[in-house]
């Protein structure tokens, strides 16, 4: 029978440390249980493990190189790359995309409207670079320049889940958007 103070004592340090229990799963007929709460019951015995560090919800990081399309028609394209906290990105960016139908309504990922506008509030991010390549990890932004990708992008990830790029332009304007930019991702790991 494993300690319900060393599952009570777990948990609590966890909690101090900035880990997450965050998903839940439903366990027969019962309300729902935490996952982590099942993984620490499982291994706990007081002492068996030490840390709680082993108990992540995402995997190991993993390189990975990956060339896509990321269309300006539509605000987020899932990229099929899957990242951790700490994973190195490095994406490039080409192409012309158009977004609006007067030929000078076009731009590199690096955006920017042609009126010398920088930002829009009713864009997808308002806070990055109006009609730039823009990205996120789950919901969040990806680190630094609020979303912003544009060209030439290298950091490090501060969150775990799946990348998504896309185009910032104003949520309701996608219509009369068109191309794409190509895309090259690069991730690595420390």
């Amino acid at each position: 029978m494993h300690d319900p103070m060393c599952l009570r004592q777990r948990l609590r340090d966890g909690a101090r440390r900035g880990l997450p229990l965050r998903d839940t799963v439903q366990h027969g007929g019962a309300k729902p249980v935490r996952r982590r709460l099942i993984a620490l019951a499982l291994v706990c015995g007081c002492g068996a493990r030490s840390q709680l560090d082993a108990f992540t919800d995402a995997g190991p990081c993993s390189a990975v190189t990956k060339e896509l399309s990321v269309p300006a028609t539509t605000p987020w394209t899932d990229t099929g790359v899957d990242v951790v906290a700490g994973t190195d990105v490095t994406i490039h960016a080409s192409g012309i995309v158009h977004y609006g139908g007067a030929p000078q309504q076009q731009t590199d990922a690096n955006g920017g409207d042609y009126t010398g506008a920088k930002y829009f509030s009713t864009a997808v991010y308002p806070t990055a670079i109006v009609c730039s390549l823009i990205g996120r990890v789950g919901d969040a932004p990806v680190p630094d320049k609020n979303g912003f990708v544009g060209v030439d992008y290298h950091e490090t990830m501060t969150a775990s889940g799946r990348l998504y790029l896309g185009f910032n332009d104003q949520t309701t304007m996608f219509s009369d958007n068109s191309g794409a930019f190509d895309v090259t991702i690069t991730t690595s790991c420390h």
